[in-house]
């Protein structure tokens, strides 16, 4: 995670090294006049930090996302009401709106409008990989010298926003030939590898047999038949 501060850019930082060895220089010719120049260069950088530390970007948001519920593998809208409130902020602010990794990780974008105070909006898009409870925030910014000489992070002022994401939900008219749903009577394989056991009955209700397989004709050693309605209720028939 980014820490929030000012700190010299690559380009500060070879200025300075570039004017510290400048001045070093003309300090050991004599050269006075050249020895002011380079103490301006190590000056300019420096001078920038200051500006940054005075004149820090003071930026508040608004997030909406829209649908705040999405299921898995679907996408929403996320849109950003950003508002600068530092008169003196003169260079472009980058932001990065974070993001959990499901996401996508959050959106970069940049926004250039110069002195004064200003609202700007800013959308993106953003799909769901995996299903759970996610929040979206904060917005982070960084703000530059009009020279790029240093930096400074900051945290802009909002609150953070929460995105749900449910499973998939399937319609049922897609399972009418999954496993399970064919025709009385059929035999269909059980999740364990094994066959559904099939009752047929006769049409004097005297007699039932119990087949197990897909096979129209059952073995004898799978077929029972009982007679009468007292060995149904387990009762020994009489001889």
């Amino acid at each position: 995670m980014v820490r929030n501060g000012t700190r010299l850019t690559g380009r500060g930082v070879a200025l300075v090294l570039l004017g510290a060895l400048a001045s070093a220089a003309a300090a050991y010719i004599g050269e006075l006049d050249l020895l002011w120049l380079t103490v301006a260069l190590v000056a300019l950088p420096l001078l920038s930090v200051v500006y940054l530390v005075l004149a820090r970007p003071r930026v508040r948001y608004e997030r909406s996302v829209d649908p705040s519920q999405i299921p898995v593998g679907t996408t929403t809208r996320v849109v950003l009401r950003v508002a600068n409130q530092s008169p003196a902020q003169s260079s472009a602010l980058r932001f990065a709106d974070a993001a959990p990794e499901p996401l996508g990780g959050g959106a970069s974008f940049l926004i250039a409008r110069g002195f004064g105070r200003w609202r700007q909006a800013v959308g993106y898009t953003v799909e769901a990989t995996r299903r759970g409870r996610f929040h979206l925030g904060p917005l982070r910014g960084t703000a530059t010298d009009p020279f790029a000489l240093a930096a400074r992070t900051f945290t802009a002022k909002g609150d953070e926003s929460v995105l749900r994401v449910t499973p998939k939900v399937w319609p049922l008219g897609k399972l009418s030939g999954a496993a399970g749903m064919g025709s009385a009577g059929d035999a269909t394989p059980s999740g364990w590898g094994r066959p559904v056991r099939t009752t047929s009955w006769s049409a004097n209700t005297d007699t039932a047999t119990t087949c197990a397989g897909s096979t129209g004709s059952c073995p004898p050693s799978r077929t029972t038949s009982w007679s009468g309605w007292r060995s149904i209720r387990g009762t020994r028939p009489a001889r």
